[in-house]
């Protein structure tokens, strides 16, 4: 539920400032790099990690955020924003099925 909820908040606060889609998009990455090693670091320290589904995690991640990047790459911006709204609809339902149906 966070993750796409940090992606789509610094989408919906980046287009607010008026910064580039693809500026944006990196800086985003930067900032959910930055808290993931963070929260990295406290689980490793702790001992609370179970290695082989971080593996697993760490390569679903690399892998979509590659596929991400050339996605973004070939988006005009004047789609991005009709797209955002959409996945924002979409998410926003399945977490009600998920939380308040289910």
């Amino acid at each position: 539920m966070f993750g796409p909820g940090q992606g789509t908040l610094m989408l919906y606060l980046f287009s607010y400032l008026n910064i580039a889609y693809y500026r944006a998009v990196g800086l985003m990455r930067v900032a959910t790099f930055a808290s993931c090693f963070g929260a990295a670091i406290s689980y490793i320290s702790t001992g609370q990690i179970i290695w082989p589904l971080t593996i697993a995690l760490l390569l679903g991640s690399l892998t979509g955020s590659q596929l991400g990047i050339r996605i973004a790459g070939k988006l005009k911006p004047h789609q991005v924003k009709p797209l955002l709204r959409i996945v924002t609809a979409a998410l926003i339902i399945h977490i009600f099925i998920d939380n308040v149906i289910m």
